[in-house]
């Protein structure tokens, strides 16, 4: 990881954590139908606030910011849970 993680959750095959400048990235991994698995580049949420903690489940992922606002976003589908 090219970022030191300062609080992370994990949730499915979903992993989402808050960099050292307050900003949420998420890794997922995908297993093939060939029964490979990918482990996806992170990608930065776009968010108009730092966050203080994150949590992701099977579907959702949820932030909390340093302002305490909660933000909701859907998880991508991925090809083994269709």
């Amino acid at each position: 990881m090219p970022h030191r993680v300062e609080y992370a959750s994990i949730g499915g095959s979903d992993l989402v954590y808050i960099d050292e400048f307050g900003l949420i990235r998420t890794i997922s991994a995908v297993i093939t139908p060939n029964n490979e698995n990918i482990l996806r580049e992170s990608r930065l949420l776009d968010l108009p606030f730092k966050a203080s903690k994150v949590s992701v489940g099977f579907s959702h992922g949820f932030a909390l910011t340093e302002c305490n606002q909660i933000f909701s976003w859907i998880m991508q589908p991925k090809q083994d849970n269709l």
